[in-house]
C-alpha cells in the first residue's frame, strides 16, 4: 500500500471519528479511486451508506465487497441488511443463507433472516428461523422481540404481544420490546395495560418520543384528554423531532382540545397543522379528522399520506395486503361522506 493510499485512509477514518459523516464518504471514494480492489474499503462504504440512509447505494457497494471477499459471512449479512431496508426482501434471504453456510450460525444471523423472510410474506418459514435462533446462545430478548415485530407487521398483534412478553420476562430492561408490547396492546384494545407499559418507556427513554406519541393515544382512548394533551403539547413543541411525529401530535392535542372545549389558541395550533400538512409531511389523515374541516387540506393530507404507504409497501412486501386497505382507506377519505 503506497503512502497517499495510507494517508487517505487516515483522513476516511479521523473524518468518521469526528462524526463528519458526508465528507468521510468522499474521502472513502478518493480511496477507492486509487485502490479499488480493497474489499474491506467497499464494506465500509457500505457501511457509511447505510447510516447516511442510502440502503440501496450500500447494497450495491457490499455486492462489490462480496466480489472480493466472497467467504466473508459479514459481508454478505450486511448487504443483507441493506437489502432488507431498500426492499430486497428475497435477496436479502439468499445473502443469509450464504452466510450461514459460510459458518454465520449465530442467533442474530438466524434472526435477521427470519425478518427477511417476513418481509417477503414467508411466514411460516420465518417462524422456524425466529425459532431456531431462540434456542442458540446469544441474546434471546432480542430476538423474540424482532420475532414479535415480524408478527406485528403480518397483523397478528396478539401472537406479536406473547412474544415481546417473553422478550421482557428474558430481559426486563429491554425498552424495545416494552415499547413494542405497549404498541400491542393499545391495537388489542388493552388500554389501561398500554398505559402501564408506555408509561414507563417514557419516564426511561428520552430517546423514544413514539413511545410519547402512543401514550397520549392510550390516554386520549382512556377518557384522559387532559394528560394525553399534556404528552401531545410537549411533543409537537420540539422542534428537534422528526415533523411526522411533531404534526400527529399537534392533531392529537387539537383533538384532545376539541372534547375538552378548550378553544383558546387553537386557530393557531390549526395553522401549525396545515403548514405540516402543506409541507408534506406525511401523517395518517385520519388525525385531521376532529382537528379541521378543509377540504382542500383534508385532500392533500391524503394525498401525502398515499404516497407515503406506497413506498412503504414497495419496501415491505410483506404488508401488500394491507396495500388494498389503505386504497379504501384513501378513496373512503376523499369522499365528502367520510369527512361528514
Amino acid at each position: 500500500m503506497n503512502d497517499a493510499v495510507v494517508d487517505l485512509e487516515q483522513r476516511y477514518r479521523s473524518l468518521l471519528d469526528g462524526g463528519n459523516l458526508s465528507d468521510a464518504l468522499q474521502a472513502l471514494d478518493a480511496l477507492l479511486a486509487a485502490a479499488p480492489a480493497q474489499a474491506n474499503a467497499w464494506a465500509h462504504r457500505g457501511a457509511l451508506l447505510l447510516q447516511l440512509g442510502r440502503p440501496e447505494a450500500a447494497a450495491t457497494a457490499l455486492a462489490e465487497a462480496a466480489r472480493l471477499a466472497p467467504r466473508d459471512p459479514e459481508v454478505r449479512i450486511a448487504r443483507a441488511t441493506a437489502l432488507l431496508q431498500s426492499g430486497g426482501a428475497d435477496e436479502a434471504v439468499e445473502e443469509l443463507d450464504k452466510a450461514i453456510r459460510l459458518g454465520a450460525v449465530g442467533s442474530a444471523t438466524w434472526a435477521t433472516r427470519g425478518s427477511a423472510l417476513a418481509a417477503a410474506g414467508r411466514l411460516p418459514e420465518a417462524n422456524h428461523s425466529f425459532a431456531h435462533a431462540a434456542t442458540l446462545p446469544g441474546a434471546r430478548s432480542e430476538v423474540l422481540n424482532d420475532w414479535g415485530v415480524a408478527l406485528y407487521a403480518a397483523g397478528d398483534a396478539s401472537a406479536a404481544y406473547e412474544k415481546f412478553s417473553s422478550a421482557l420476562a428474558a430481559r426486563a430492561d429491554n425498552a424495545e420490546a416494552a415499547f413494542n408490547a405497549g404498541n400491542a396492546l393499545l391495537r388489542l384494545g388493552r388500554v389501561d395495560e398500554a398505559i402501564y407499559i408506555l408509561e414507563q418507556v417514557v419516564a426511561t427513554r428520552a430517546d423514544k418520543p413514539a413511545a410519547r406519541l402512543y401514550l397520549g393515544s392510550a390516554l386520549e382512548r382512556a377518557n384522559r384528554h387532559d394528560d394525553a394533551r399534556t404528552h401531545f403539547a410537549a411533543l409537537a413543541a420540539d422542534g428537534q423531532l422528526p415533523e411526522r411525529i411533531r404534526a400527529r401530535a399537534s392533531a392529537g392535542a387539537l383533538s384532545c382540545d376539541a372534547e375538552c372545549t378548550r378553544w383558546q389558541g387553537r386557530d393557531d395550533a390549526i395553522d401549525s397543522l396545515k403548514q405540516f400538512v402543506t409541507d408534506g409531511v406525511s401523517f395518517s389523515p385520519l388525525v385531521l379528522h376532529a382537528a379541521l374541516d378543509d377540504p382542500g387540506v383534508h385532500r392533500q393530507a391524503a394525498a401525502n399520506y398515499w404516497a407515503f404507504e406506497t413506498a412503504s409497501i414497495a419496501q415491505r412486501p410483506a404488508t401488500r395486503l394491507s396495500a388494498r386497505k389503505s386504497n379504501r382507506l384513501r378513496v373512503g377519505y376523499m369522499s365528502s361522506d367520510f369527512r361528514e
